[in-house]
């Protein structure tokens, strides 16, 4: 499991050189102003990004966005699966990165049904990874060969708007990658927790 520190916390470069990072890191929309200085900003550091921005349109728009944001520090790209099968088809084909298809956020209810998985299999099929809900990545992952980033992650931080959260444990075995935000910006060692997550998923790589 690598863990993955999104940077959705106030100031993330400044948290970054105060506190640390894990080698992963998740770009969202609060840094997307920045466009792509952000991510040589980030590339400076020797960080890995996986860039959080939902692309959600028609196929080849979609591949327009991910072609225009590609840079060498960028792991992966995130696409709703909402936008379809030839959106997330076109995005698969627009790059040699990792295609994360986003099928449910963790603030969302609802249980997993026979059409959520027969458009999962379809997009696992084409290549494509996913961000699945904790409850959901434990049903679906012997079923599917993509690899799996799991957000909702919550040891000691309540958990706020997430509905579906899980502990590190529960998803050794289950996650490629693990989202950690604010289990680590708000907590109140964020340097200690770092350590000690780094410490954890390195034991069971």
């Amino acid at each position: 499991m690598i863990p993955v520190l999104s940077l959705d916390m106030k100031d993330p470069l400044d948290f970054i050189e105060m506190y640390g990072s894990f080698e992963h890191v998740k770009v969202g929309h609060n840094l997307a102003v920045e466009g792509r200085r952000i991510l040589h900003k980030l590339s400076k550091r020797g960080l890995k990004i996986i860039l959080d921005l939902k692309f959600m349109d028609i196929p080849s728009t979609v591949a327009r966005a991910i072609r225009c944001w590609d840079h060498p520090s960028v792991v992966g790209f995130t696409v709703c699966g909402a936008a379809g099968i030839g959106s997330v088809k076109a995005a698969l084909e627009s790059t040699d990165k990792t295609i994360f298809s986003v099928i449910k956020l963790t603030s969302l209810k609802g249980a997993l049904n026979n059409g959520h998985i027969h458009t999962i299999k379809k997009l696992d099929a084409l290549g494509s990874s996913f961000v699945l809900p904790p409850s959901w990545a434990k049903l679906l992952r012997d079923r599917l060969r993509g690899e799996f980033l799991v957000p909702g992650v919550r040891m000691e931080v309540p958990a706020g708007e997430q509905k579906d959260i899980v502990t590190l444990e529960e998803i050794e075995g289950i996650a490629d990658y693990a989202i950690l935000g604010r289990e680590v910006y708000a907590c109140a060692d964020p340097a200690g927790k770092l350590a000690w997550i780094k410490g954890v998923t390195e034991r069971w790589r």
